[in-house]
């Protein structure tokens, strides 16, 4: 199952709290009917600009990603910039308001990396891009029900390699 929408509270929107509160009940119900895992994105701003369609083989073609066609675009003025130092706090501050009510209801919290993995788009930086981003998250004394959601293209476009 995946979570609603939850950069309004990585970012520091209004209404964090209820939202915050909204997931809490979301790993309630999934808990109660069964549903071992509960998936969230972590991206603030997710880079979808660079997105473009490459020809394959006879009749068919793939999703590609160009970062030059992204990183010269300005910030949004209706969502601002931020240090990475703050997105990483509020990062580790989410699953520490989430995981009680996850280890209480014995589901899994799977974190979806940012993708495509960018080091910042449109002056947000995407903290959990690679494998780096990711171990500062579920090692930073936050309970074992945090997982993450593994792609392929997730490791590999993060610059490092996994597994």
């Amino acid at each position: 199952m995946m979570l609603h929408d939850v950069r309004g509270v990585i970012v520091g929107r209004s209404g964090r709290d209820p939202a915050i509160d909204h997931v809490r009940t979301s790993i309630q119900v999934a808990g109660r009917i069964g549903l071992p895992v509960v998936e969230y994105n972590s991206y603030a701003l997710r880079a979808q600009e660079g997105y473009y369609r490459s020809p394959g083989r006879p009749g068919a073609s793939y999703g590609s990603y160009d970062y030059g066609r992204t990183a010269h675009l300005p910030p949004l003025p209706d969502f601002g910039e931020f240090a990475v130092e703050q997105l990483s706090e509020r990062y580790e501050q989410f699953p520490r308001a989430v995981v009680p009510v996850a280890e209480e209801f014995r589901v899994v919290l799977a974190v979806h990396p940012n993708y495509p993995p960018v080091p910042i788009f449109r002056g947000v930086p995407q903290t959990i891009r690679n494998f780096a981003g990711l171990k500062r998250l579920v090692t930073n004394g936050i309970s074992g029900v945090l997982g993450r959601v593994y792609a392929r293209a997730d490791a590999a476009g993060g610059g490092e390699r996994v597994g």
